[in-house]
């Protein structure tokens, strides 16, 4: 039966500097992806309600109603 080998403090540095990456890609990306995804809604949720806000104001006053009156 072979002895278990440990590992020096060197070598078990190395495998934490690993492991923190690959657990830390996931911890930058999640917050800043919310981020994109609100900002994405925000602009989603003003178009809209800048889009029925000028449709509103066509039904009432006319097609015409922003026309430039030359005279």
């Amino acid at each position: 039966m072979a002895l278990a080998r440990i590992p020096s403090p060197r070598a078990r540095r190395g495998s934490a500097l690993v492991e923190f990456s690959l657990a830390g890609i996931p911890l930058v990306l999640i917050p800043i992806s919310t981020a994109e995804t609100a900002c994405g809604v925000w602009v989603y949720h003003s178009l809209a309600v800048g889009v029925t806000s000028v449709s509103r104001h066509t039904s009432t006053r006319g097609a015409g109603c922003g026309a430039v009156r030359r005279g």
